[in-house]
């Protein structure tokens, strides 16, 4: 959405939240509004990626399949305002972002999902005596967050605040994310048609603790910067199939 009927201009302000100066946008014939969907533009978003990989299939007792990923996603779409992590670019969940210019100050950047790299190993070995060892790795870039910082004195917003992306898009990021999940299995033989399997899987090796989400991204909030969601502690499971 865009406010048609708005007409602004640029201005400077300072947020009372990090001091810093920022070039805003008052609407002078507030509050004139006349919400058109369109495609403005200058929208859209762009992903490019490098992906490198190698399979060891299996052989001697073992395999191997690996992956490196160099890649960016940047842009601007309905989700650039948004904090959660996947990004659902509809205009009913985002309502009508980008209807105030306010709204895209630092939106233009990474995407929601957006990891510079990301790497992927997963590998099985054959020990004597029907036992088998697997592991699962999985190492990648954190992803991008965004904060918020008040903007006053805006006409649009009498008496009150307008909130404005703090940085641009991809300049915070939660912590690079490592998890290791390995499993070990025996199998016993009864006859030629049943098979017993005994297995213990180990997620989460290293209770790796990456936060992925805020209670709240608002800078001036008491909650901001404490994180809501994270990655499962380590867990152990035990089971057994039967195959026949």
């Amino acid at each position: 959405y865009v406010n048609a009927a708005g007409i602004y201009e640029e201005v400077q302000r300072t947020s009372p939240d990090n001091g810093r100066t920022y070039t805003v946008f008052n609407q002078i014939n507030a509050p004139a509004a006349d919400h058109l969907l369109t495609n403005p533009e200058g929208w859209g978003q762009d992903y490019r990626g490098l992906l490198f990989s190698l399979t060891k299939r299996y052989s001697h007792r073992w395999m191997l399949n690996a992956s490196l990923t160099l890649s960016r996603a940047e842009g601007l779409n309905l989700s650039s305002g948004s904090t959660g992590g996947y990004g659902f670019a509809l205009v009913w969940l985002t309502k009508k972002f980008g209807t105030d210019p306010n709204d895209l100050v630092n939106a233009r950047g990474a995407l929601n999902l957006d990891r510079r790299w990301s790497l992927k190993v997963s590998g099985v070995y054959e020990f004597p005596f029907g036992i088998l060892a697997s592991a699962n790795v999985v190492c990648q870039q954190g992803r991008p967050r965004i904060r918020f910082v008040r903007i006053y004195e805006l006409d649009q917003m009498p008496g009150s605040f307008y909130a404005v992306i703090a940085e641009p898009k991809g300049t915070e990021r939660y912590s690079d994310q490592l998890m290791v999940d390995l499993r070990v299995q025996k199998s016993f033989e009864f006859g030629k048609t049943f098979q017993l399997q005994l297995f213990a899987d180990i997620f989460n090796l290293f209770n790796d603790d990456t936060y992925y989400a805020y209670r709240d991204y608002n800078s001036w909030s008491e909650a901001y910067g404490v994180p809501s969601e994270m990655a499962r502690p380590r867990r152990v499971q035990v089971g057994a199939k039967i195959q026949f």
